[in-house]
């Protein structure tokens, strides 16, 4: 894979101080190629643009205010080649968001027309970045966030940004066109395309007094070589090390009960796997309440009584004692409609520039994004996590629907600003608890998270009903997960450890998955995760998986 930077155009966005839209684009000229000192691509009276590259296709773009200007768009489109046997992978905006690594002709996808057309009642857009980043629009057009990867033969490139999990969510993307069909898997030939790299940088305010050392528009960065070259190459370049390195086994109590888990429930999981504790001594061994606990989403002080009479410090004493970790689900930045929390505080809930809510989709037939920003929000979250962790003792946390905190930028902030401050904010709350991250932009969890979904949920059939492929990409799949797990497993142990959600050994009238299907979930999500969970009671799971090793 090759990018030319050369001739590359430019173009920027920003209102002024007067309150107006000003645009400038400029061409990426021979004199910038090679300027190791920033040459300037961009001056106006509103902004300077340097521009800094080298031979190994690095590009910076840095900008510096001369007045105060806020931020609406920044793209840089170039020349990119690739083999046209080649394979290629755009990372997708959020854990869910299907991703695979796939052959030049095909296509990243977009929200399908059911979506659409049920926007209004579902907020299906919330799930993704379809109103504020590119979207593929047919075969050999390709869109993602942070990095894609092409695999040519042996031979593996990454183009990443070497600063998204400071905080920028940086789009790539790829347009080879109707040619793409024609010539792809045939070696030999050489498919040509535009490159189109760009920040989401909505929102963003910049002012000379305080940002005279510059702001970052775009630090992109190509590596290449074997795919353990390439990839430890670009963690390198970030500065970035996995938060921790034990890997992780154990249940959870979604898949089986869902909603409906309740004390008896996570008891038996208890005499269930507590013997994971001697069978996997080198592990970490979970048992994890999830969804269902609490009256509301978003009620976190308030636990459903009718399912846990004796509290939930008792059980996690009780999951201590066996040597296992005890960990909960919650969703911090989402409060369901009928929520106590969003009846008596709406002022907690994040709101568009207009002061409309900001819905954050359809779950618990719907839910409001809550305030990242807001002092009483985290003030109430530290109360939660103080509870959580400190008063009850669960040492793990799973933290769902992380998405929420920046489905609109605040606060001065673009969203990935916004999802990085929200990150090292939970990060501090967890204190001594293992972080698990779900439904998150995957780069804002990377050296922060000690666990993160790197797909999107397993379902109990292969694909999920046909209507749902018309939905969205974040939509339950066993397939679409395997997929996904496959193509993130370079993530693995450098930017956290990979949970690609669970497997699923038990067979029942809600169970539609075959046994050869069982069998591939089972050893991808071993040999591709560092959390591995199942929520199956132990007899249902078939004798020869019992043991839950990733050696059977």
């Amino acid at each position: 894979m090759e990018v030319q930077y050369e001739n590359a155009l430019l173009a920027l966005r920003l209102y002024g101080p007067d309150g107006r839209a000003h645009s400038h684009k400029a061409r990426i000229g021979p004199e910038l190629l090679g300027s190791t000192s920033g040459g300037t691509a961009i001056e106006s009276a509103q902004v300077r643009v340097t521009c800094t590259t080298d031979g190994s296709g690095r590009l910076d773009l840095r900008i510096y205010p001369v007045q105060a200007v806020r931020l609406i768009a920044v793209s840089l489109s170039c020349s990119i080649q690739v083999d046209s046997d080649a394979f290629v992978f755009f990372n997708g905006y959020q854990s869910w968001t299907e991703g695979r690594q796939q052959a030049v002709s095909g296509r990243t996808g977009t929200m399908g027309i059911l979506g659409k057309l049920a926007e209004q009642r579902y907020r299906f857009s919330a799930y993704g970045d379809y109103k504020f980043g590119p979207q593929s629009t047919g075969p050999g057009d390709f869109c993602g966030w942070s990095y894609a990867s092409f695999q040519e033969g042996k031979h593996w490139t990454v183009l990443g940004s070497t600063n998204d999990h400071k905080g920028a969510f940086t789009s790539i993307r790829a347009r080879f066109g109707a040619h793409a069909r024609r010539v792809a898997n045939r070696p030999g030939q050489t498919l040509h395309g535009r490159l189109i790299l760009s920040r989401d940088v909505s929102g963003k305010q910049l002012d000379p007094a305080t940002d005279a050392g510059g702001y970052s528009l775009l630090a992109i960065g190509k590596f290449s070589g074997t795919q353990d070259e390439a990839f430890d190459a670009w963690f390198a370049s970030q500065g970035v090390h996995a938060h921790s390195t034990r890997q992780a086994r154990g249940w959870t109590s979604w898949y089986k009960h869902y909603e409906n888990v309740n004390q008896a429930v996570v008891q038996k999981a208890i005499a269930d796997y507590k013997g994971l504790v001697a069978q996997e001594p080198d592990k970490t061994v979970i048992i994890q309440i999830d969804d269902g606990w609490q009256t509301a989403t978003g009620d976190w002080m308030h636990t459903r009584t009718d399912r846990f009479p004796d509290g939930l410090s008792t059980l996690a004493a009780e999951i201590r004692d066996t040597g296992c970790v005890p960990g909960l689900w919650l969703a911090p930045f989402a409060a369901a409609h009928n929520s106590q929390l969003a009846q008596q505080h709406p002022d907690w809930i994040a709101r568009w520039p207009n002061g409309r809510p900001i819905h954050g989709g359809s779950n618990w037939n719907g839910f409001w994004a809550l305030d990242p920003l807001s002092i009483a929000v985290r003030d109430y979250l530290a109360a939660v996590f103080a509870m959580v962790v400190g008063a009850w003792g669960f040492g793990f946390v799973k933290l769902d629907f992380l998405y929420a905190a920046c489905i609109a930028p605040a606060g001065g902030m673009s969203r990935g600003e916004l999802m990085a401050n929200v990150m090292d904010y939970l990060r501090k709350l967890c204190g001594p608890a293992l972080m698990h991250v779900c439904g998150v932009p995957l780069a804002s969890a990377f050296g922060r998270a000690d666990y993160c979904r790197i797909g999107c949920d397993v379902g109990l059939s292969w694909d999920g009903p046909p209507v749902e492929h018309y939905i969205h990409r974040e939509r339950v799949s066993t397939k679409a997960s395997i997929a996904n797990t496959l193509a993130r497993t370079q993530l693995n142990g450098r930017a956290f450890l990979n949970d690609p959600d669970v497997w699923i050994g038990r067979s029942g009238p809600d169970i539609s998955l075959s046994h050869e299907q069982k069998a591939l979930l089972r050893s991808v999500n071993f040999a591709n995760g560092g959390l591995v969970f199942c929520s199956d009671d132990v007899e249902e799971i078939p004798q020869q998986w019992r043991s839950m090793r990733e050696d059977l």
